[in-house]
């Protein structure tokens, strides 16, 4: 199945597609376990929004998901 990410904060810079991109999910597969497939560190997200709920990366995928990935704040 499809899902869309993207990323709001400093970590789309390290993200394919200039941080939106699609990517394939396996019927149970968390949001954790597709960004692990695809090598990202999940150190770099607090956590996610999927259908304007906030989620922690555990949260199962489903088809035709748009999940939102937030990164810490950066600065000093």
């Amino acid at each position: 199945m499809r899902v869309s990410f993207s990323c709001l904060g400093s970590s789309a810079q390290f993200l394919p597609g200039s941080g939106k991109w699609d990517a394939e999910a396996a019927p149970g597969e968390s949001v954790a376990d597709v960004l692990k497939r695809l090598g990202i560190p999940l150190e770099l997200f607090m956590f996610a929004v999927v259908r304007g709920e906030k989620v922690d990366l555990s949260y199962p995928v489903r088809s035709g998901d748009e999940v939102l990935l937030v990164s810490p704040p950066a600065g000093g």
